[in-house]
Parts: structure tokens; C-alpha cells; sequence
């Protein structure tokens, strides 16, 4: 359903209870007279619910032109303040800010804005001032003030003690070799630097420390760096991009991006640096605005639109900013690529468009290669799956293929009821990572519906819950049917239960699950089962009768 029409159907039956409850709508009182304007209320609740949706611009046009509830309701402050940042216009969230009241003022998010502004106006005692009254939010926020606090004590005149201890062992090393870098102390950035090549998780910093080794003229040790970390992270799309400028000798095209000796670069750094964070805690409206203001310090880091173009995918997948859109395609072939490549998995552009564009000199042609194999697959059609999966395969006999390579190949060639085929790519893989319980619960369930090895299944059924820590109730499904098959119907009933609890969606759980209440001669139970089983909706017919016949008939 489109997402406007389900709003709409949420305010048909919103003001049909408005009309019911006019004493419960304070929010709407004006000097305790209800607005009469519905076109009034519905801006609002157009804009709260897009807000809440992840949708800023959208939000911020329904919430513009109702200012005048600035005085009277909190809420709206706070998700204007926040639609108009995401969407670029600190400046224009910092005006609306002044107006509120002093006590707000030092409230997040409303005194990181207020930061930034400082910041960029050079006025580094007031932005002390202001970050040093934030309140106590959770551990990572503290980190984020305290790391901006380090960098304000450096420019302001204010003597500040830090009593705080970072308790991230990676913030504190990035934030050591960003202020080392900026002070200029070699000794210390050589050390820090060093610490940071050792950790292969830590690739932007790898970039940056390469780039910085060019822009110095120290061309070859800044490419070694990138090949380097490139090995242990194939799927960064920053390296990618930065190798590929590097070989069609296009270096002063991404030199500017970041400046160490710039302030406002470093501070725009450790907002980037958390706005990751935040990203993967799913908290989407702290790591957007996070973003917002890392880009307003720093506008020429213009890679560093890729998040929030990841974030527009995940939340708002209907419906792009194509203003963001643009500036990441522009950075180059392999952004252009990789954001491309998202259109087409969420059916905004045609897989076509891209395979027209590859060629033998396509730079990582076996990742774009692979990219369209896994697509084939999410849709289904096996058959090109393979085609693309060969081809990848064959460009380099060399090449060092991953465990979920040959993991998505078998399950297609099992698709394709091609056993021999898919045995070996899931056996492949697990030579490769043996402790991949997607890949173990596959082939071991793959084993039990061929009634083969059996005992060996039940085995690698078990590793797989103790390597997923009991928490998937597919895979204690699986288990449990292989107790099953062994006759083991009361020990099969325990895990059958605990699986249909946790996966309260899976069809093939709920059959499973109704198989041994009847075994156990439980028919009323298995029959209650089978027929929720019906009113799933990822239920196909197949199965679907399978089950019917059951009702109606039994095992």
C-alpha cells in the first residue's frame, strides 16, 4: 500500500476519535480554543508521522507554515528541528533554535546543532560552553561529547578538565591519530597510525593515512596501504573507488576530501565516526542527523553521502532523495555501481541497466559479476544465477572465492535439483569457514529430506544452535525434525515447540511442529497447528495442500 494512502486511512479514523475526545486534543488549544483549521491538524499529523517514518522531506513540508505551535508544543520543535537538519539547513534549524527557550537550548539535539554553527563560525569557547552542558543520554552519547569536548579544549581559551575515560578502545585510537595529525607531533601520528593498520576493520582510517602518504608524494606506500587493507575488506566501496582513481591516475580527485589540518574536517570526522555508530544500532533519526551536521562541517567529504543514501534505501525504500542520489553517483564508477546496484534490488531501475555496462575492462568485474548473481537469485531464476556465478568463477581460477560464494551457488544448483552440484559448493564452503551455521543447517536439513547421513546431520544440527547460540528457530527446527526421523518424538516435540515459538511465520515450522503433536497422538493440538499454518501469508499452494490433506486426513 502506498505510503500516503495508509496515512490517510490513519487520519480518517484518527479524527473519527478526535471527534469522540475534543477535551484529549491540548496539543491543538490555542489560549484554550481548539484550532479549527483540520487542514492545520492534518500538516501535523502528516509531518509527526513521516517524521517518525524516517521521511524528512516530506516531514518538513507538512510541518513548515504551522510555526506558531513553536511556543506551544515541544514535539514540534523537535521534529522540525530535525527534518529541516537532515535535510541540510542547519542554518535555517539554528534560527528556529535561538527562539526556544535556554533551557531547551542545552537539550540534545538542539545543542549539537547549535556546535556545529559555533564551530563554523569560529567562535570555539561558546561551542565548548554549549557541548559541555549536554545531559547524560546512554554510554555512546557520553563518548560523542567527550570526544568533542578534546577537540574544542584545543582551539578554545578555556582551561577544561576531562574527567570522563573513553571506554571504546578504537574511538580513542582514531581520535589520537586525527589530534596528532592536526597538532602536527610525527612522533605520536607515526604510532597511532601504525596501531591503525593493524586493525583490518578500521578501513576509512586506512584510506585516509594513504591518502595523506600521496598527497606527501609517497605515491607507492600509499597505494601498498589501500591494496593492503582491500584484501581483508573487498566490499568497502571507498577503497574500491580510491584504488580506482589511483590507477587512472586521477589522485587530486579525492586529496580534498579530508584535510587534517583543517579543525572543522576533524570534528566532522568524529560526527561521521558516530553516525556510523548509531547506524548500526538502527537508531536512523540520531545517525541522520549526525550526518547532516559531519557534511555541513566538511561538504567536500562528498563519499560520505553514501549513508545517508543507505539509510534512505533501508527506511524510505519507495521513494529516493535523488538530490543525495546524484553527489554519491558522481563520486565515481564504483559508487555509481554500488548505488545503481541498490535501484535495482529495490525494483526502481531494471538489472539491464547494469549488465549493458560491463565489459573485460570493467574494474572488479568479479564482484559486479557476483552482485548480479546474487540478484538472480533473490528473484528466483536460478538458472542466470548460476550463468553469473560461473562467470565470476572463471575470471581468475586464482581468485580467493568466500565461503558465501559457494554457499549461494549451491543453493541455487539445489534449487535446480541438481544435488551432486549443490553438495559440493556447501562442502566447499565449509572447508573454507567451517563454522558457518547457515551453510551447516542447510546441507545437514538438505541431508534429512534425502533420508542421508542421518546421524552426521543431527550432529552438525547441534554445532549450528550452539554456533547461533540457540536464537534461530529455523535451525532448531531443523534439529528438531531430524529427532523426527529418528523416532525420537518427545526430545523432537521439546525443540519443535521452542522453534514454532521463536518463528512464528515459518510455514514449514508449523507443519513440522503438527507432524509430531500427531506422532504423539495429540490431533487435537496438531490439527489447532496445521490450520494456523493456512493463515500465514508466505504459505505457498503447495505446501498449502499439503497440509489440507493432513487436516482433513492425517499423517
Amino acid at each position: 500500500m502506498n505510503i500516503l494512502l495508509k496515512i490517510k486511512n490513519f487520519l480518517i479514523i484518527f479524527f473519527l476519535f478526535l471527534s469522540t475526545e475534543i477535551s484529549n486534543a491540548n496539543i491543538f488549544n490555542d489560549k484554550n480554543e481548539r484550532l479549527k483549521s483540520s487542514k492545520y491538524m492534518t500538516n501535523y499529523l502528516y509531518g509527526t508521522i513521516l517524521n517518525k517514518r524516517n521521511d524528512f522531506l516530506n516531514s518538513q513540508k507538512y510541518l513548515s507554515g504551522i510555526e506558531e505551535l513553536k511556543n506551544k508544543h515541544e514535539l514540534y520543535n523537535l521534529q522540525y528541528v530535525i527534518a529541516i537538519t537532515i535535510n541540510g539547513d542547519v542554518n535555517k534549524a539554528y534560527k528556529h533554535i535561538l527562539d526556544l527557550s535556554p533551557k531547551l537550548k542545552s537539550r540534545f539535539p538542539y545543542n549539537l546543532i547549535i556546535f556545529a554553527k559555533l564551530i563554523k563560525s569560529k567562535n570555539y569557547a561558546e561551542a565548548q560552553k554549549i557541548i559541555s552542558s549536554h545531559n547524560n543520554i546512554d554510554p555512546l552519547y557520553d563518548e560523542l561529547i567527550f570526544s568533542l569536548k578534546r577537540w574544542t579544549i584545543l582551539k578554545s581559551d578555556i582551561q577544561s578538565k576531562l574527567s570522563h575515560k573513553s571506554n571504546s578502545i578504537q574511538i580513542d585510537l582514531i581520535n589520537n591519530f586525527l589530534i596528532s595529525n592536526y597538532l602536527g607531533n610525527q612522533t605520536d601520528k607515526s604510532f597511532y597510525e601504525a596501531e591503525i593498520l593493524k586493525i583490518k576493520s578500521l578501513h576509512r582510517y586506512h584510506a585516509i593515512i594513504a591518502m595523506q602518504k600521496i598527497k606527501k608524494g609517497k605515491y607507492s606506500i600509499g597505494k601498498t596501504i589501500l591494496q593492503n587493507s582491500f584484501k581483508d575488506n573487498n566490499n568497502s566501496i571507498f577503497l574500491k573507488q580510491l584504488i580506482v582513481n589511483l590507477d587512472l591516475k586521477q589522485k587530486n580527485k579525492f586529496l580534498y576530501y579530508f584535510k587534517g589540518k583543517e579543525f572543522e574536517d576533524n570534528l566532522a570526522e568524529v560526527l561521521y565516526l558516530f553516525s556510523g555508530f548509531y547506524f548500526d544500532r538502527n537508531e536512523t533519526q540520531v545517525s541522520q542527523l549526525l550526518l547532516a551536521l559531519s557534511n555541513y562541517l566538511n561538504p567536500n567529504f562528498a563519499s560520505n553521502y553514501l549513508l545517508a543514501f543507505e539509510q534512505d534505501i533501508k527506511n524510505n525504500k519507495d521513494k529516493i532523495n535523488f538530490k543525495v542520489f546524484n553527489q554519491i553517483q558522481n563520486v565515481g564508477s564504483e559508487y555509481k555501481w554500488y548505488v545503481n546496484y541498490q535501484l535495482v534490488l529495490n525494483d526502481l531501475i531494471e538489472i539491464g541497466e547494469l549488465e549493458k555496462v560491463l565489459n573485460k575492462k570493467t574494474k572488479f568485474l568479479f564482484s559486479k559479476y557476483f552482485d548480479i548473481a546474487n540478484f538472480y537469485r533473490y528473484k528466483k531464476d536460478y538458472k542466470k544465477a548460476i550463468k553469473y556465478y560461473l562467470m565470476a568463477e572463471n575470471l581468475d581460477k586464482k581468485e580467493s572465492l568466500s565461503w558465501d560464494f559457494y554457499y549461494y551457488k549451491g543453493i541455487c544448483y539445489e534449487r535446480l535439483d541438481n544435488w551432486n552440484l549443490a553438495e559440493k559448493n556447501f562442502l566447499k564452503s565449509l572447508k573454507i569457514s567451517s563454522k558457518q551455521y547457515r551453510v551447516i543447517n542447510y546441507l545437514a536439513y538438505s541431508w534429512l529430506e534425502r533420508k542421508k547421513n542421518i546421524p552426521r546431520a543431527k550432529k552438525m544440527l547441534q554445532q549450528a544452535n550452539e554456533l547461533s547460540n540457540w536464537k534461530l528457530g529455523y535451525i532448531i527446527d531443523s534439529l528438531g525434525w531430524a529427532y523426527f526421523l529418528t523416532n525420537d518424538y518427545v526430545e523432537a516435540e521439546r525443540l519443535l515447540k521452542i522453534a514454532y515459538e521463536k518463528s512464528p511465520y515459518e510455514v514449514e515450522i508449523y507443519d513440522h511442529y503438527g507432524d509430531v503433536l500427531w506422532r504423539l497422538d495429540k490431533k487435537l493440538q496438531a490439527r489447532y497447528v496445521w490450520k494456523n499454518a493456512l493463515k500465514l501469508e508466505t504459505i505457498d499452494d503447495k505446501i498449502r495442500k499439503k497440509i489440507e490433506y493432513k487436516i482433513t486426513n492425517g499423517l
